[in-house]
């Protein structure tokens, strides 16, 4: 699964997220057409568990202007996206 997002004019991105702890969550991120190293990994542990708001990806750097921002998951990973703030 591939989710591009396009938000206007802002310096800061933060990306939130579902987890189920019993699942494994492995996402990549692209900004601006180039992955990023930063990504989010958080393996399956058993537990019937259930977190939102969890931050996936938060980058509070960006230049003054309009980014494209990708989010894919991995093999076998379920990624539930919750949220997005952006300013």
């Amino acid at each position: 699964m591939q989710e591009d997002l396009t938000r206007s004019l802002g310096t800061s991105l933060a990306v939130y997220g579902i987890l189920f702890w019993n699942t494994s969550t492995e996402l990549t991120f692209i900004l601006d057409g180039d992955y990023l190293d930063q990504g989010f990994v958080h393996p399956a542990n058993g537990s019937a568990t259930i977190s939102y708001d969890v931050p996936m990806f938060v980058n509070d750097s960006l230049s003054w202007g309009t980014h494209t921002f990708t989010m894919m998951n991995g093999y076998k990973s379920l990624a539930i996206f919750d949220y997005m703030d952006y300013r």
